[in-house]
């Protein structure tokens, strides 16, 4: 190292500098896999490319002394950890030398000494009577009540330098446009200074504070910090994770707010650690991919293991609540619903008003049906932050549930209006246009639902998108377009349920009612084993295969099994309108296989049920009402029906369950 110019011209200084921990240099050099201080010795003269390893400015920090700035940061990049996580604090352990000052005896003293007991006797009396005052003592101790540490803004040359990482030009001028108020000369010193050592900086007496941060990106968010470089160190004031599309206003708040709380106490900022947040961030990935069992209980484990590590990281209990609530889903478990519950409950004790907390609260409120609160919570999100795509997805999501459930179409237009808003802030987001393919499934237009999920399968060819998408060409009847898909989407996950079952409604519809049936089945058998066979669908498919087939009794079981899970989504008041008409038509089946299993006030009150589901517009509702009428006899209104889905969903009026309404309409029109 050369000689650094003496700025005193002769005269002494007073050294200043900072001293590291001892416990936190032997950990870091641990985690880095370091043996010796000889080896960091050799790193950090591989590192800055040096003639010879500086072992004094090694042994210097080791030995505890105070050391400047500069050099602690050059072990703690040897280290690959910040410098601040080096500073010895209160909470370390003093390392002074524990001698007690002894007095030599005097000759009277050594001439006379007291017998062993004499001093046992005296210690004895010393401590009972220290127990006996101690409290007392401890009572009229004066209570100091010292100022909070705060950052001291006013009058101080403050300098910002370029955020290290992604999307560096916008927030940059963000944290210049937030420190603004406290300096006039700071606008544009990110510009002026953009290659500088902060550390330098202060040294040569260009700035009082630095301020710079460094963000990471990973899919749709962005890790995010920002820290402040002081004469006596450097802290990291915010740390935290962000969507990358998340508004200037959002960010500008959180930065105000950061520096805000700053100047009121600097100690009192407690973050997560950056690793924590690097590692919490890329996790959210997880909520990107196929919604299956294995990718959902991998991020449940990594959010698990993020709260062990920090139990008052607030974003990772929410997370881990959204998280658990989508395995509750996928494993019909009641459990894994409850232990959602609690990580929402825990996550609001920490911060009931985060976004986060806000968003898990509403994705709870979702699954258990409280649509009314979860938009309330939704809109809340949007009042803070009107961009935030989640917010807008979400709340998309529970008024298509509004309207399954009361067949009120302006909440699909709401819908429709959201998912393009959001589409625009995040075009490349494969779930929009996924979700707005089902918004105008369920509103009947099939031509721009398989536009829309054409296109979230360009954007995220995976398996649920192309399942999706071979769904609606099925409904528009183009079988062979839906085989590519379900094939294309096997490729990803072969032998999956879903699309077996798929493959095994094709077979239904081709009559080939022995090769459903044995799909139907062995889906069957295998989510028994999972403790998951409550899906309502998949025991009536399986029902209407077998009355096909002309096996009766094993479709009379597969139909009551059917009904006792709707029987209890209703009950719970989860049903929609297409389950509530799935219901009547089931018990109006089970009528034509064995009459007396419904009574005539049963039948009655199911016609008086069709009458109040007229309001059925979307296809597989549709599809329902007219198979419903069908059986209660009112050919006419059944043919109407059929039409309407013809005109939405050709393909489903292909199924042989129409068989005796088409005998009927072929009769009528050969009647003309």
């Amino acid at each position: 190292m050369e000689p650094v110019a003496d700025k005193n011209n002769g005269h002494a200084k007073r050294a200043r500098g900072v001293q590291a921990s001892p416990a936190k240099l032997r950990a870091a050099q641990l985690a880095a896999g370091i043996k010796s201080q000889a080896e960091l010795a050799k790193r950090i003269q591989q590192l800055e490319g040096l003639d010879k390893a500086p072992r004094s400015l090694v042994n210097r920090v080791f030995s505890g002394e105070q050391v400047d700035l500069l050099s602690l940061e050059r072990v703690a990049r040897a280290l690959n950890t910040q410098a601040w996580t080096l500073y010895l604090t209160s909470d370390d352990q003093p390392a002074d030398n524990l001698s007690t000052a002894q007095t030599t005896a005097s000759p009277a003293t050594a001439k006379t000494k007291l017998a062993p007991w004499l001093y046992a006797a005296a210690m004895l009396t010393l401590l009972l009577l220290a127990g006996h005052y101690w409290p007392a003592a401890e009572e009229a101790m004066p209570q100091l009540s010292a100022e909070p540490a705060a950052l001291q803004l006013e009058r101080k040359v403050i300098t910002v330098l370029p955020l290290q990482g992604e999307h560096s030009q916008l927030l940059t001028p963000l944290l210049e446009q937030a420190l603004a108020s406290y300096s006039s000369s700071l606008p544009g010193s990110a510009g002026r200074f953009a290659s500088a050592n902060p550390l330098q900086l202060l040294a040569d007496k260009q700035a009082d504070m630095v301020f710079t941060g460094e963000s990471r990106q990973f899919g749709r968010h962005l890790a995010l910090r920002l820290f402040v470089y002081q004469r006596d160190g450097m802290q990291q004031i915010w740390a935290g994770t962000v969507a990358v599309s998340s508004s200037e206003a959002l960010l500008l708040r959180y930065f105000s707010d950061t520096i805000a709380q700053a100047r009121q106490n600097l100690a009192a900022i407690a973050n997560p650690d950056w690793d924590l947040v690097l590692r919490y961030t890329d996790s959210l990935n997880y909520f990107e991919l196929d919604r299956t069992e294995q990718n959902i209980l991998r991020l449940s484990n990594e959010l698990s293991a993020i709260v062990r590590l920090d139990a008052r990281y607030t974003d990772a209990h929410a997370a881990l609540c959204s998280a658990l609530i989508q395995q509750s889903i996928l494993n019909g478990s009641p459990d894994t619903l409850q232990e959602a519950q609690l990580a929402c409950d825990q996550a609001a004790a920490l911060n009931p008003d985060a976004i986060s907390v806000l968003q898990a609260k509403a994705n709870l409120a979702r699954k258990q049906g409280d649509t009314a609160q979860a938009e309330q919570l939704l809109q809340r999100i949007l009042s803070r932050d009107s961009d935030n795509v989640t917010a807008k997805f979400v709340l998309a999501e529970v008024l298509l549930q509004q309207y399954r459930k009361t067949g009120d179409s302006s909440h699909i237009s709401q819908a429709v209006s959201l998912l393009n808003q959001a589409a625009t802030t995040e075009p490349q987001n494969w779930k929009l246009p996924y979700t707005l393919g089902r918004a105008y499934y369920f509103s009947g237009d099939v031509d721009n639902a398989i536009f829309w999920s054409g296109r979230a399968a360009e954007i995220r060819p995976e398996f649920q998108t192309y399942n999706n998408l071979g769904t609606l060409q099925f409904c528009k009847g183009d079988l062979a377009a839906a085989k590519q898909h379900y094939l294309a989407a096997l490729n990803y996950q072969p032998g999956h349920e879903i699309v077996q079952a798929n493959i095994a409604t094709v077979h239904y519809y081709l009559e080939e009612y022995q090769q459903a049936i044995a799909i139907f089945e062995q889906r069957l058998q295998a989510l028994q084993q999972q403790g998951s066979d409550q899906q309502y669908n998949i025991w009536m498919n399986l029902a209407n295969a077998y009355r096909h087939a002309g096996a009766v009794n094993e479709a009379i079981a597969a139909y009551q099994k059917s009904l006792q899970f709707i029987e209890h989504a209703i009950a719970k008041g989860e049903a929609n309108l297409l389950q509530r008409a799935i219901r009547v038509a089931i018990y109006l089946d089970l009528a034509l296989l064995q009459p007396g299993l419904v009574s005539a006030q049963l039948q009655s009150s199911l016609r008086e049920e069709a009458l109040a589901l007229d309001a059925a517009a979307e296809p597989a509702s549709l599809h329902m009402m007219a198979l419903i009428w069908m059986y209660l006899g009112d050919m006419d209104k059944a043919g109407q029906l059929k039409q309407r889905l013809a005109g939405n969903c050709p393909g489903f009026v292909a199924s042989p369950d129409f068989a005796p309404l088409n005998a009927y309409l072929d009769k009528a029109a050969t009647a003309q």
